[in-house]
């Protein structure tokens, strides 16, 4: 028995639909958005950037309900975040990296997610931060994220972290290893 509030079975082969139902349904996607962040992650900063972890990050993950799994102004590699926020689906990662983004780049990486969203069609798609942790005012479907999904293969990088079951990440001086 299927108890989903949608559910959608995609050949990415085919490019076939198999199964689907409610797909069409805008519900909270939580964790899945900062595959969409680490994208625009690609997209718009250099991932050797030195990231500092600062309070405010932490202060907002754990406002929102998430946990803390970085250290206040701990410096790490965009990249490394990256793995931080799709291995162990940290908040703390990706509200750091929309913190840098804004700071060195001028960029809002919830601004840019949604310009994306639109980019691509997701037309039932809506992002509020970077994390997922707004159940309230994000929102996508099955269908939108199905072309996001398939958007997000032109980074194999990212589908290598996604893959990754282990791994260290460090601080860029060495002192502080995480591992995830």
């Amino acid at each position: 028995i299927l108890s989903a509030n949608s559910v959608m079975l995609y050949d990415s082969a085919s490019e076939k639909v198999l199964f689907g139902a409610n797909t069409d349904a805008k519900l909270p996607i939580a964790s899945l958005t900062k595959l969409m962040t680490a994208v625009v992650v690609v997209e718009n900063m250099n991932l050797d950037d030195v990231v500092e972890i600062k309070k405010s990050a932490i202060e907002k993950s754990q406002k929102q309900g998430g946990g803390n799994d970085l250290y206040e102004r701990e410096k790490i590699k965009a990249v490394d975040l990256v793995k931080v926020m799709l291995i162990e689906s940290s908040n703390v990662a990706a509200y750091a990296l929309a913190e840098h983004s804004q700071e060195h780049y001028g960029v809002s990486l919830t601004e840019k997610m949604n310009e994306k969203a639109k980019m691509l069609e997701m037309n039932d798609t809506f992002f509020t931060e970077s994390a997922g942790l707004d159940d309230k005012n994000s929102f996508s479907t099955s269908q939108d994220l199905i072309k996001l999904v398939k958007y997000s293969f032109r980074y194999g990088n990212l589908y290598d972290i996604l893959k990754t079951q282990r791994i260290e990440v460090a601080s860029t001086d060495g002192i502080l290893k995480h591992q995830i």
